[in-house]
């Protein structure tokens, strides 16, 4: 059985990182009373040795040796040769919309959590697919304006508000041309799900959170997963659903989690205190080391659970296996984000 602790609601911006969902506690205490007693267990800083043992031990769980690959500048320049004939937004000017600073988050992505599928077409769009999210993301934590009227328009096919919403609609048009059937359904029901979650997180930002309302933040978490569409790329679109659509909250679960422990340092370097593992620590009233731990265990379990889901098919098993490490690279690739290269030596 997996032991993660139900996280208990707190406002805080969420971004792009496939962070875990976030819940109410179970009971009726006062959540910001809790906070206060146990203070000195979420703000007390984790040192980088124990950080790095325990990512050391997830990694030898999970047979993903620690490693750091080179940013694939031929897959970067593909997509911007993708973006200038289909006149997707990726000017340089500062002053122009543009997601050309969001795209190495995507190429980044591509090239390592989705390197197995040997698809050029596949990881561009994929590539493309996290820039635009990544871009919008970001500009809707200073206005929700056109954004909040993007799905409205999607679905009755009318103009977006502006260029790089009308790039995104017709981006994912194009979803169809790579997937099919409840592949391609449930990618764009994440996506626009997505979508509705950066514009209800901005206007609900003031809301006052109720103690018996239980079950909101985790339906507002759901709808900002993405997690299904990036699970689905794991698999080349050919890849029949009953080989692994079993595994589906698992992976969903998984690529949660494996975000929170590998963002742990960054966070810890930073001074981050309104983080899964810091605020589980105040909760709980146990060191951040603690849930740190628990939660690297965790992680390690779901995926020997989604090994053992799929273990009928190697094709399936093969290609999960390859997203997972690659995945994991992803994080310990991208240096000046997660400085994990500050704790491990290749």
């Amino acid at each position: 059985m997996l032991s993660l602790i139900e996280l208990p609601y707190l406002p805080v911006t969420r971004t792009l990182s496939f962070s875990v969902a976030q819940r109410y506690p179970t009971g009726r205490e006062n959540y910001s009373s809790k906070m206060t007693k146990n203070v000195e267990a979420q703000f007390s800083p984790t040192s980088p040795d124990d950080i790095r043992d325990v990512l050391g031990k997830f990694f030898d769980r999970c047979k993903i040796p620690y490693d750091e690959l080179p940013y694939d500048v031929d897959l970067h320049n593909l997509c911007i040769e993708e973006a200038h004939k289909f006149g997707y937004p990726v000017d340089p000017s500062s002053d122009v919309p543009s997601i050309l600073k969001a795209l190495p988050a995507g190429v980044a992505i591509a090239a390592t959590a989705y390197a197995h599928l040997h698809n050029r077409d596949i990881q561009v769009f994929i590539a493309l697919f996290t820039g635009f999210l990544v871009y919008l993301d970001d500009c809707v934590t200073h206005s929700v304006s056109g954004v909040d009227m993007f799905v409205e328009r999607y679905i009755s096919g009318q103009p977006q508000e502006n260029d790089v919403l009308e790039s995104l609609a017709f981006f994912l048009r194009g979803t169809y041309v790579h997937y099919t059937g409840i592949q391609a359904n449930i990618i764009m029901t994440s996506t626009l799900n997505f979508i509705t979650s950066v514009v209800l997180e901005n206007k609900t930002q003031t809301m006052q959170p109720s103690p018996d309302a239980h079950g909101y933040p985790t339906f507002a978490r759901y709808l900002s997963g993405v997690s299904e569409a990036y699970a689905f790329f794991a698999f080349l679109p050919g890849t029949p659903l009953r080989d692994y659509i079993q595994a589906l909250p698992e992976m969903s679960m998984f690529i949660n989690c494996t975000n929170d422990i590998l963002s742990f340092y960054k966070e810890e370097r930073d001074g981050e205190s309104f983080n899964y593992i810091s605020i589980q620590a105040g909760f709980r009233g146990k060191s951040k080391l603690e849930v740190f731990k628990a939660l690297a265990d965790d992680v390690a379990t779901c995926l020997e659970h989604i090994m053992r889901i799929i273990d009928t098919n190697e094709d399936a098993k093969a290609a999960f296996g390859a997203f997972a490490q690659g995945y994991v690279y992803f994080h310990t690739s991208l240096q000046r984000r997660y400085h994990l290269d500050e704790l491990f030596s290749v």
